[in-house]
């Protein structure tokens, strides 16, 4: 059902599949999660999460350390980090993604878990 879906495609461009299992758990059980990396992406995903109610996921600028830009994590323990595909990659955000709600993340959730 969501290999097809906008939210599915757009996390495949940022992350692996062993990743988004990860988050998924972390998003579940409510872990905080931390999206570091030059790649493209944190700031987006995180405020689509946020968007969806999930507040326990963190692009560089909400971690404790922002000193270190895009490679900042939370200094927490039990905190995850998830580093962003660095490889080179077109995202196009379709108005559809930004206006992600919570039962389409607890949809893909579902199919994730």
């Amino acid at each position: 059902m969501y290999e097809n879906s906008t939210l599915q495609f757009y996390l495949d461009a940022i992350l692996s599949k062993e990743q988004q299992h990860i988050l998924a758990y972390c998003l579940k059980n409510d872990v905080k999660v931390c999206l570091y990396g030059t790649g493209l992406g944190k700031s987006l995903t995180t405020r689509l999460f946020h968007d969806a109610g999930y507040t326990n996921v963190f692009a560089p600028e909400g971690c404790t350390d922002v000193s270190n830009g895009a490679l900042s994590v939370p200094n927490e323990t039990g905190a995850v980090a998830l580093c962003i595909k660095k490889e080179p990659h077109e995202i196009k955000i379709s108005t559809r993604l930004l206006n992600l709600s919570k039962k389409e993340v607890a949809e893909w959730l579902t199919f994730m878990l």
